[in-house]
């Protein structure tokens, strides 16, 4: 038989598309592969889940032992859409000889624009101009100046993928980079 790989229904947004967009699910456009999405949101996967499918692509769902202990299991592969596998019991898919792949690339980018725009916003005091704006106080506005980056210090914890990548998008504004990381040699970040 085909394939079959299982999609869980929280990677779909409210209007009912992939919040990665279409082109991510690309990839199982196969002739051996068939595929859905999960029937509900669910917090767990079910061993019936993993009796179903030969992959299921996860997205918020926790894998528990509980969920790879079915006499009938199926599963081979469980796909995290994102990093981490605070949700994924390893030691269980290990010992079921299940594989388990993360998608660094996926969240890198997105995060660690997001972080910039945070510091952005908070060293230009936005959401304190932002309600100086909509209420017309404009004779305030020199009450919350903002300070520019170039010359200050980042600090970040934990310079893996997405630390890596906030210092880079950060070297515009040559600010000095200071990172924590008991995992990386410090030449590892320049």
């Amino acid at each position: 038989g085909k394939f079959r790989v299982g999609i869980t229904r929280a990677v779909l947004s409210p209007s009912g598309e992939p919040v990665y967009g279409r082109d991510a699910l690309k990839v199982l456009d196969d002739p051996a592969v068939e595929w859905e999405y999960l029937q509900a949101v669910e917090p767990e996967l079910s061993p019936e889940h993993a009796s179903r499918y030969d992959a299921i692509c996860v997205f918020g769902a926790k894998v528990s032992a509980k969920t790879v202990s079915g006499a009938n299991r199926r599963l081979r592969l469980i796909a995290r859409f994102g990093v981490g596998y605070d949700t994924v019991d390893v030691p269980a898919l290990t010992q079921q000889g299940i594989l388990l792949t993360i998608t660094p690339d996926g969240v890198r980018r997105p995060v660690a624009s997001s972080v910039m725009a945070l510091i952005l916003s908070m060293a230009h005091r936005l959401t304190e101009k932002d309600k100086l704006t909509r209420e017309g106080r404009w004779r305030e506005k020199g009450d919350f100046l903002g300070f520019g980056l170039t010359g200050k210090t980042l600090g970040v914890i934990g310079v893996g993928n997405i630390g890596k990548e906030v210092f880079r998008l950060a070297k515009p504004w040559n600010m000095k980079h200071l990172g924590c990381d008991p995992y990386i040699q410090s030449s590892a970040v320049s």
